[in-house]
């Protein structure tokens, strides 16, 4: 038994050596670890940090498949997640794409299916669009109805994508439309590649 878990584990590794791994933030609220292969699949994770006690902490397992050509990139993101106490789960898929136009100019788009345990399923979008600044500092313009938390809300985004090598920074201010000033949430998403 020793020799076959050893075996398995040869194979795994020999395989997927030359993997991406990532981790991360996203909005503020949820840590993540990710794992692409060579092959372009990949497993990503991402929890809740400090916003609930223990029992209504969030979990997420998506599995990734990601498709390069040319300029462009896609993603095809199936997940499911629950809470540590069941108090909600949900499940659906994302699917991820940006076009890279003229070196400066990128458009990005998500559309994105899920099912919710206590507020059904619903169909969100989001749409926008980057801008290279100067060198690796990218302006970020989008509107979207994806949830940040759980609940889909029409929210117009924009900000800033600080892009070095590995490392990705993008601060934003996230307004809910119609527009009220306390629906302003100020929100960072930070990425590091090995």
């Amino acid at each position: 038994m020793k020799k076959l878990v050893l075996l398995i584990l040869w194979v795994l590794f020999s395989l997927f050596s030359t993997a991406q791994i990532e981790i991360g933030l996203r909005d503020n609220s949820y840590a993540r670890i990710s794992y692409i292969s060579t092959y372009n699949l990949g497993l990503c994770v991402e929890h809740s940090i400090f916003q609930e006690k223990r029992d209504f902490q969030y979990i997420r397992l998506l599995a990734v498949y990601k498709l390069e050509y040319k300029q462009s990139i896609a993603q095809v993101m199936p997940f499911g997640g629950r809470t540590y106490s069941g108090s909600f789960w949900n499940t659906g898929f994302f699917i991820d794409y940006s076009y890279l136009m003229l070196e400066r100019i990128r458009f990005v788009g998500r559309f994105n299916c899920t099912y919710d345990s206590g507020l059904h399923e619903y169909v969100t979008y989001g749409l926008g669009g980057e801008v290279l600044l100067y060198d690796k500092i990218w302006a970020t313009l989008g509107y979207g109805t994806i949830p940040e938390y759980r609940e889909p809300e029409g929210r117009f985004r924009c900000g800033l994508l600080f892009k070095e090598t590995n490392l990705s920074v993008n601060p934003v201010i996230s307004l809910r439309l119609p527009w009220n000033v306390r629906n302003i949430r100020c929100l960072v998403s930070m990425n590091y590649e090995f």
